[in-house]
């Protein structure tokens, strides 16, 4: 098992050694045990958690560090009683596990005891062995153990403690239970609470560098500790939800390449996980599993009405059951910054449930915690390269595949002097939702790499086997990787394809193409019929987005701007493009349209528009000085909800401080406050 997973595979050295913050409770916790070594008292000590959050990592480097006092460690005996341990069913068996942890011939007595049901002997002969020392009972999951212990069981092991004045409890448990927050119970009262806190940003960039450095990778430590490297760590702070396990499983992914060992080690914790959130889980009345599972689905917080209306209850109804999960901390409970904060929003208390609900909904698909780290920390160009890398049928692959935004599957350039370039390109058209494409991917994948000498490892379905052979074949007689691409093409133009797998070859002759790199607008207007039918495919889409990009760059700002508005008129009457080239479309007229020297005509703009603008500003393309201007280029009766969506999607600062209210005059901004209000109470 990763060590990531079960602190239990690395020593106390290494544990304390890859220590990342809770400085002030680790003190907390060996000032209790050097206390209760030297004054005699008995501090037991409840450590309250989510899975994930660090309980065991913590004890153990706590009694580590006690240990390093010499005092301490002549007068200590730590005993760990293992996590999801599953030989404890009675207080007897408790006492076995003590005595097997401290020594072996001493768990055969217990074992031998025990059987003769003398729990009083194993007690005894336990304090025998300890000597004058004091007996430190680590217990993981005090909860499960009080259970199996019964009331009885508990009452027992308290008596024995307060008599022999020995023993000091150090435990976890994932929350509160009734076993010691309850009055009928014998422990009540008896533990000191201590809960975790979530890592910080700051505390998951040490972790993060600290992987990289130790990987020799100095320089992605400088990225991930330079201010881009911290603010994409902002976006990964919240697939986190700061749990410690799950940073060191996102330390892991910072070296792609480790992807096909680490995705079946978290699909092993899933697994391993299943039956504790199963069970959880079935003891909630129906309508309280069937929001928790609701909230698993989603990334973010969500409200009442979110939530009553995704599992169809009554606003009521669901309030209701929302303040009974809170009380029992299935779920958290908190108002917005800023904006309507009469509105509660909910969310898990554990971020391990969501992945194991995700999981559990999505077995056989690439790990959703994994791809969005990979697309929200690595750049779309990066990830399409190690994509030329990677393993055909990998779990790189499929990860990195499904990390790639579907707008870069088609807006990133290969050519045949950076074949890996060209062949990650290829490798991102392998999705499940375009078939076609898909095909003609895997054919083009095997016409690349026989041009460059290498055969495809990727084994082709067998409608397919024919047609890659003949490409292949027509390679024949041809030398330079350029005619053998052109042969091979000149073969599947003969066959009947979809517009689809047409436009997709030519992308990719395109690319292959020496005329790419001398007049690519020519080219483009007069060699490609995607472009000059005006086609929507995803690859026409691409070719006819390079020939804005191409006139833009040698400096033919209207012509680009046309080509753009041409683009976005079809996608209008179209409606069947995705928003993710809607809204790349929108970015490439936008930035463009500020660009151009006379006033643009003006364009009736939507939310894609908005999310485009807002994308723009976070990324630098458009200046925040601008964005008064860029409302110009827009209709009067469509500024508002462009303006609007622009402010709702930021969710950070940009450039030298970034607010959109500083640059809208007063009679837009009061129609974007009273849109944002329309929707914030439609919401509610």
């Amino acid at each position: 098992m990763h060590p990531s997973f079960t602190p239990s595979g690395l020593t106390a050295e290494e544990l304390d050694a890859s220590t990342v913050g809770r400085e002030a409770i680790f003190d907390t916790l060996v000032q209790r045990i050097t206390s209760a070594v030297n004054d005699g008292s008995r501090p037991h000590t409840l450590i309250v958690a989510p899975r994930g959050a660090g309980k065991t990592h913590t004890i153990r480097v706590a009694v580590h560090r006690s240990l390093a006092d010499t005092k301490t460690a002549q007068s200590l005996l730590p005993v760990f009683i293992p996590e999801d341990s599953l030989a404890i069913g009675s207080y007897g068996d408790l006492l076995v596990e003590i005595a097997r942890s401290i020594d072996a011939d001493l768990a055969k007595a217990a074992v031998e005891l025990r059987r003769h049901k003398d729990t009083i002997g194993i007690e005894a002969a336990i304090i025998d062995a300890a000597g004058d020392r004091m007996i430190l009972l680590a217990v993981e999951n005090l909860d499960r153990v009080f259970h199996n212990l019964g009331q009885g069981g508990q009452g027992a092991l308290r008596a024995w403690v307060e008599t022999s004045t020995a023993v000091t409890i150090f435990a976890t448990a994932p929350m509160l239970f009734s076993g010691i927050s309850s009055r009928s119970y014998p422990w009540y009262g008896s533990f000191s609470i201590q809960t975790l806190p979530e890592l910080t940003v700051d505390e998951g960039v040490t972790m993060l560098s600290r992987a990289a450095r130790g990987r020799g990778d100095a320089a992605l430590g400088a990225f991930i500790e330079s201010p881009m490297g911290r603010e994409r760590l902002q976006v990964i702070h919240r697939l986190t939800g700061g749990s410690p396990r799950l940073w060191h499983i996102l330390s892991d992914v910072i070296d792609i390449e480790s992807l096909d060992a680490l995705v079946p080690a978290v699909e092993s914790l899933l697994d391993r996980l299943a039956p504790y959130y199963q069970e959880q889980l079935w003891q909630l009345p129906p309508s309280e599993q069937r929001l928790v599972v609701e909230l698993g689905r989603g990334w973010r917080p969500q409200t009442v009405s979110d939530l009553a209306t995704a599992v169809g209850i009554t606003n009521q109804s669901a309030a209701t059951a929302l303040g009974r999960l809170t009380a029992s901390r299935w779920v958290t409970s908190s108002k917005a910054s800023s904006g309507d904060r009469r509105a509660s929003w909910y969310d898990l208390t554990e971020p391990l449930l969501r992945y194991h609900l995700q999981y559990r909904e999505d077995r056989g698909k690439p790990l959703r915690l994994i791809v969005e780290f990979l697309r929200g920390f690595f750049s779309q160009h990066h990830l399409i390269e190690e994509l030329g890398n990677a393993a055909p049928g990998s779990h790189m692959e499929r990860h990195l595949q499904k990390a790639i935004n579907e707008e870069s599957r088609w807006f990133v350039l290969g050519a045949l002097h950076d074949p890996t370039r060209l062949l990650g390109s290829l490798r991102t058209w392998m999705v499940d939702e375009h078939a076609s494409l898909n095909d003609i991917a895997v054919i083009l994948e095997a016409v690349l790499l026989a041009a460059l000498g290498d055969s495809s490892p990727r084994v082709a379905p067998g409608r397919l086997t024919g047609i890659i052979s003949d490409a292949v074949n027509a390679q024949s007689g041809h030398t330079t990787p350029h005619d053998k691409i052109n042969a091979a093409l000149r073969n599947l133009r003969t066959r009947a394809w979809s517009d689809d797998a047409s436009d997709a070859i030519s992308v990719f002759e395109f690319l292959c193409s020496a005329k790419a790199s001398d007049d690519l607008a020519h080219t483009l207007d007069s060699e490609c019929p995607a472009v000059r039918e005006r086609h929507i495919s995803p690859p026409a889409l691409m070719l006819r987005g390079l020939l804005g990009m191409a006139l833009k760059r040698d400096g033919n700002t209207d012509l680009a701007l046309a080509v753009f508005s041409d683009i976005l008129d079809d996608i209008h009457a179209s409606n069947e493009v995705p928003d993710a080239e809607k809204i790349f479309m929108w970015r490439m007229w936008v930035t463009t349209a500020l660009e151009a020297k006379a006033p643009p005509p003006r364009r009736h703009g939507d939310t894609a528009a908005g999310f485009a603008l807002g994308f723009s500003l976070q990324d630098g393309d458009v200046r925040p000085s601008d964005f008064a201007r860029a409302m110009g280029i827009f209709t009067e009766d469509s500024q508002a909800i462009v303006a609007a969506t622009t402010m709702l999607v930021q969710s950070r600062t940009v450039g030298d401080g970034y607010d959109p209210r500083r640059y809208v005059d007063e009679p837009l901004l009061r129609a974007v406050d009273q849109l944002i209000e329309e929707q914030q109470a439609e919401r509610s």
